[in-house]
C-alpha cells in the first residue's frame, strides 16, 4: 500500500497487489476504465476487496494514532502487509519505505 500523508492524515492512498516484479502495479478493486478487463479482474475479488480494506483500516488507525500523540508526519509511505483470509480479515504490516516501493 502506499500513501501520502500531511500533518499525520492521509492525502493519497492506494493498495496494490504484489508483483514479483514490483513494477506492474494493479490497484486491489480496481474498477479504472483505463485498466484492462484482466487488470480488473486480478484486482477485484471479495477475498481481495477485504484484504484492502483490512489494510486501509489498519493505515487509518495508524494515522490517527500519530495525531492523537500530536505527530505531525509529512511524505510518502509504501507498507507491505501479510493479510489473513478467514471470515475476520486482518492486515499484518511487515515493513514500511519512506518511497514508492
Amino acid at each position: 500500500c502506499f500513501a501520502v500523508l500531511r500533518d499525520s492524515s492521509l492525502e493519497l492512498y492506494t493498495c496494490c497487489l504484489s508483483s514479483a516484479s514490483q513494477l506492474r502495479y494493479v490497484h486491489a478493486g480496481s474498477e479504472s476504465e483505463d485498466a484492462s478487463a484482466d487488470q480488473r479482474n486480478a484486482g477485484h475479488t471479495p477475498l481481495i476487496d477485504a484484504q484492502a480494506a483490512a489494510c486501509r483500516r489498519w493505515v487509518d488507525a495508524f494515522c490517527a494514532a500519530l495525531r492523537a500523540k500530536g505527530e505531525r508526519l509529512d511524505g510518502q509511505l509504501c507498507w507491505d502487509f501479510m493479510c489473513t483470509d478467514g471470515d475476520a480479515v486482518r492486515a499484518f504490516p511487515l515493513e514500511c519505505n519512506p518511497r514508492v516501493h
